[in-house]
This record gives C-alpha cells, sequence and structure tokens, in this order.
C-alpha cells in the first residue's frame, strides 16, 4: 500500500521536528515530544481494543447466525 504524498511530508515533518529537539537538547522540547509519544501510542491501543471487540462482535453475531 502506499503512503499519500501529504502523510509522507507529515511523516518526515515530525521526524524532523523530533531530531532538531534531540539535537538542541531542549530538554523541554524533548518532554513535550514524550508526552505527545505517549498520548498517541495510547491511542493506537485504545484504537486497536475497539477495532478487537468489535470484531469479537460480528464473529461471534455470524457463528450465532450459521449455526441457526
Amino acid at each position: 500500500m502506499n503512503k499519500s504524498p501529504q502523510t509522507s511530508s507529515s511523516a518526515k515533518f515530525e521526524l524532523v521536528r523530533v531530531l532538531e529537539a534531540l539535537e538542541s537538547g531542549d530538554e523541554n522540547q524533548i518532554n513535550n515530544l514524550q508526552i505527545q509519544n505517549n498520548d498517541l501510542t495510547q491511542n493506537v491501543a485504545l484504537a486497536l481494543k475497539s477495532i478487537e471487540a468489535v470484531s469479537r462482535s460480528f464473529f461471534k453475531t455470524e457463528n450465532i447466525a450459521l449455526t441457526v
């Protein structure tokens, strides 16, 4: 699956931002990036749990429908 140019540019921008923060040694900026990363990680984990719950519900419903 190819990424859109916009997604690729956004990812590159974020990477540059992280590298600049690390190079500068600005602890506040680095801490802010770590907080943002933690928030994103939590959001992804919640999204995966939601997908899992929907998948389980769907397949449970499908199994019932198939056995009736």
